[in-house]
């Protein structure tokens, strides 16, 4: 072969490999990277709307009773039918996610959470989930709308090389019942999970 056909074969096999870079790694890396600052952006808008309902809540009595009418107006709307346990099948099967769960179960509030608050709480534990399902399942269990709030959380990688990781989380709602619903304020946890 001569030299300016070497030359060619190899600016041919450059190409290709760039090509082969940016189809199969370099795209689809920034594709995700944008998926998951919008999944981000969502997230915060939801948590800022989650912090003015407990701002509201907790900002006196005529704030409280608009709270309280919101609350009840969701709850509503949302059915008395509605169970956490249920809501939680339903967004792991849509999320794909259902299969991982390894531990689905209630938890009895102690008594300083429970003050005032009609709600149940569940603890699920995931194993070995891609990020990307883990994001879509929480993404679809932090519900203002429904009142569901995932109140802790965990994750940690497992599987190989930390390819897929493990979590475990704390789901609470408010449940209907005959009185006026209520909900005990959130403690703020600081990271390592210390509460302040």
């Amino acid at each position: 072969m001569t030299p300016r056909g070497k030359k060619a074969v190899t600016l041919a096999v450059a190409a290709l490999l760039a090509f082969l870079f940016l189809q199969f790694l370099l795209l689809p890396m920034l594709a995700e990277g944008r998926r998951l600052k919008k999944n981000i952006a969502t997230q915060e808008g939801r948590l800022a709307e989650m912090r003015r309902l407990i701002a509201e809540g907790q900002a006196g009595s005529s704030g409280q009773a608009h709270s309280q009418s919101a609350m009840s107006e969701a709850l509503k709307q949302r059915g008395r039918d509605f169970t956490l346990f249920s809501f939680l099948e339903q967004a792991a099967a849509q999320s794909r996610v259902k299969g991982h769960i390894e531990a689905m179960q209630p938890v009895q509030a102690g008594p300083e959470e429970d003050e005032g608050a009609g709600g149940s709480i569940v603890e699920l534990q995931v194993q070995n989930v891609s990020l990307s399902r883990l994001v879509h399942f929480l993404d679809l269990v932090e519900s203002p709308q429904n009142l569901v709030a995932v109140e802790r959380l965990s994750i940690q990688g497992g599987g190989r090389k930390g390819a897929f990781l493990n979590a475990s989380l704390r789901v609470r709602t408010v449940e209907m019942t005959d009185e006026v619903p209520s909900v005990a304020p959130v403690t703020p946890v600081a990271p390592g999970g210390v509460k302040p």
